[in-house]
């Protein structure tokens, strides 16, 4: 198993993380993908980060634009070495390519490139925040998170993911998204 150096943690969780993060440790042990839906502002983002430090991975995370600062924050305070930071719709791509180097599209549906692959072996949280950003089950972000986690999944790495939402499932129809997200549902189309 891979460890890195340990990176100096300039922030502790607050009392009403602390509980949390340790429970998202220990699941993580033991499964590849965890949702936590605490209410808006308790520090979903700043928890995912303590983890990412205490399991010593590298994070990923896929999120809104307006969020990156924020990750950047994150990334330093929790002592965390690497950051990779994409936006839902830069990853999801336009038209028939991504100008990324993690997926490529065939058609509507999306592929991991090797890069994607070797990051994945590197132990990475890979961290959707505001997941709900691809919760309709018919869009190409969905399509593009999901060809993530079904490549985690599929790699039996030390990779976890982590989904981050309070008002994910507010309708029957996005249940098949987060069983997507959450690497249950492996196949494209159920």
């Amino acid at each position: 198993m891979y460890c890195m150096e340990s990176v100096p943690i300039v922030a502790n969780p607050k009392e009403h993380q602390i509980k949390c993060i340790e429970d998202s440790i220990e699941k993580l042990k033991n499964n590849y993908s965890i949702f936590n839906t605490a209410s808006t502002g308790s520090g979903k983002g700043w928890a995912g980060g303590f983890i990412a430090a205490r399991l010593k991975l590298n994070l990923f995370v896929v999120a809104p634009k307006n969020m990156f600062p924020d990750w950047e924050k994150i990334k330093v305070a929790c002592g965390v070495e690497n950051i990779i930071i994409i936006s839902y719709d830069s990853l999801a791509g336009k038209g028939l390519s991504c100008k990324h180097p993690y997926l490529k599209k065939i058609g509507e549906d999306y592929e991991p490139t090797s890069e994607l692959m070797d990051i994945i072996k590197q132990r990475y949280l890979f961290v959707f925040d505001e997941i709900d950003e691809a919760k309709n089950p018919d869009s190409q972000r969905l399509s593009a998170c999901h060809a993530i986690t079904r490549s985690i999944v599929k790699s039996n790495s030390d990779s976890r993911i982590l989904l981050l939402s309070a008002t994910m499932i507010d309708k029957k129809k996005y249940s098949e998204s987060i069983f997507k997200m959450l690497g249950i549902v492996s196949k494209k189309e159920i």
